[in-house]
């Protein structure tokens, strides 16, 4: 992706820094928070925890512990919690810098809250190899897992421990508040809020290229960008039997405030592709579908609503990071220049056949020859 989500980037800034610039990947010790009046918390205000508030059932209870935490134990990991919609709505980020704060890790994930424990089963990871803190952009290495599942529980002296079921990530780790980071994360979000208040700055440019499936591998997706960088066309290819596929194809104007795109006229054809999954032909289904995409700038996920046969029912699709990756690992492998021939080294052209061969020379110079 041409962009990590605006939480994580800043996030990873203000983690690198805060393990830097201050000299110690150790979270100060922090006092019991004084109980006070709860008030929403939001990118603009994030302060130490409050009590939780019994008071009132529209609140949601995750507002009581919004805000950045690192780990008790100094090995250079950092939690953000932030609510989402609903009473009971969160979103958490993790990142972790390496111990040679090279490279760097991030887990993003949403669940909700209950009795004090977080529960989520949508955890992606990342990780960016020689991540840069002055820059939105690392280089991503390799989308680990988009499936992830586990729990977070805040214990009563508002500590929080991760258990984490696909990795054991969380094995050892206890969250503390961390009020340093909390005001670098508030400081760098609200700065990149400065930047640009209209929206978080999305373009179609930024979602292009290809996608897989959560849960099909045998379902995926292209989106290019209009030259304009304001439209979004998608091409969804569903394999099936050897050469048989199913494509969909439909474009729509990106709405960056609305994070989605609306489409009708979509094309769904049964087709025939070749080795290389080029379509060779195919026979039109219908082309009056309508339908929906929606973008998580968080996740980075996107959603297909499709009107016409619910074909998007429970699927996520997510950037396929190793589509162009040739088998040896690296980037859209070998690119042949023009009129360069496939054949190996030394077979360029076809070996003469000697035994057919009855050149000039045979003829003219056997013994009957008269000259």
């Amino acid at each position: 992706m041409k962009k990590i989500s605006i939480l994580a980037a800043v996030m990873a800034a203000a983690i690198t820094v805060s393990m830097t610039g201050c000299g110690s990947g150790t979270a100060p010790a922090q006092s019991e928070p004084e109980e006070k009046a709860p008030e929403a918390v939001t990118v603009e205000e994030v302060s130490e925890p409050v009590e939780e508030n019994t008071e009132t059932d529209t609140q949601n209870p995750v507002m009581n512990y919004v805000g950045a935490y690192s780990d008790e134990g100094g090995q250079k990991y950092s939690l953000f919690i932030e609510a989402t919609d609903g009473v009971d709505g969160v979103m958490i980020n993790i990142g972790r810098l390496s111990d040679d704060e090279n490279d760097y890790w991030a887990w993003t994930m949403s669940g909700k809250i209950k009795d004090n424990v977080i529960t989520y089963s949508d955890a992606v990871q990342i990780y960016y190899e020689s991540y840069d803190p002055e820059s939105e952009n690392g280089v991503i290495h390799e989308e680990v897992y988009t499936d992830g599942t586990g729990t977070f529980e805040i214990t009563e002296d508002k500590k929080i421990t991760w258990k984490d079921d696909k990795e054991n990530a969380g094995e050892g780790l206890v969250f503390v508040w961390n009020q340093e980071l909390s005001d670098k994360v508030q400081q760098m979000m609200q700065e990149n809020q400065d930047e640009d208040t209209s929206s978080d700055g999305f373009t179609a440019m930024d979602w292009a290229g290809p996608y897989k499936a959560n849960n099909d591998e045998n379902l995926t997706m292209e989106i290019t960008a209009g030259e304009d960088g304001l439209t979004c066309s998608f091409s969804i290819m569903k394999k099936g039997e050897g050469s048989e596929a199913v494509n969909w194809t439909m474009s729509g104007p990106y709405k960056d405030s609305e994070a989605s795109v609306e489409y009708d006229s979509c094309q769904k054809r049964n087709v025939r592709i070749d080795e290389m999954g080029e379509i060779e032909s195919g026979d039109t289904i219908y082309d009056d579908g309508t339908g929906t995409f929606i973008f998580d700038k968080e996740k980075m996920t996107i959603t297909w609503k499709d009107d016409k046969e619910d074909a998007g029912k429970d699927v996520q699709f997510v950037m396929d990071f190793n589509a162009n990756k040739s088998e040896d690992g690296s980037e859209d492998g070998y690119e042949m220049m023009e009129g360069e021939m496939l054949d190996e080294p030394g077979e360029d052209f076809p070996e003469e056949d000697e035994s057919t061969n009855e050149g000039p020379d045979e003829e003219f110079m056997s013994e009957d020859a008269d000259y």
